[in-house]
């Protein structure tokens, strides 16, 4: 019978509470799951040893290009070897390509989620009227029980007693 206590009851307090709770709550879990998925620490340390790679390998075909120049070698040899670290230079410069392009990657992602994050946390903390869809979106069901308490299970699992 406390139900009907409630149910003639304006629910704008109580919603109140819930969309600000659950509103900190996601915003902490988004920056949780944006400090776990978007750490780009591993890959700038690759694409930074990537980059002395390819330094190394571009210096080596000079290298190589400039000792045929200055020593008469067998050129059937001389374009083997150069092939071989043409290719090997090319190969590296691929993976150095593909990682910065991984890395922009990321931070398109994480642009987005920091973008999304702001839109949450600039959105009101107080409603001023009840409104369903957010209601249905943030409230996964209701238990009132016989004392006459109210607890609101959220549908991060959170659950907001009243």
């Amino acid at each position: 019978m406390a139900f009907s206590y409630y149910k003639n009851r304006p629910c704008s307090n109580l919603f109140a509470v819930c969309m600000a709770y659950s509103q900190n709550t996601i915003i902490s879990n988004l920056h949780l799951l944006q400090e776990q998925s978007f750490d780009t620490t591993t890959l700038k340390l690759r694409i930074n040893r990537l980059y002395e790679e390819v330094t190394a390998a571009y210096e080596l075909v000079q290298s190589d290009i400039a000792t045929n120049a200055r020593i008469a070698r067998n050129q059937t040899e001389y374009r083997k070897s150069h092939d071989e670290l043409v290719n090997k230079y090319e190969e590296i410069c691929g993976r150095y390509q593909k990682a910065k392009e991984e890395l922009m990657q990321v931070e398109v992602k994480k642009r987005e989620l920091d973008n999304f994050i702001k839109s949450i946390a600039e959105m009101p903390k107080v409603v001023a009227e009840f409104d369903n869809s957010l209601w249905g979106a943030i409230v996964d069901h209701i238990t009132v029980y016989k004392q006459g308490e109210i607890s609101f299970t959220l549908r991060d699992g959170s659950e907001v007693k009243v």
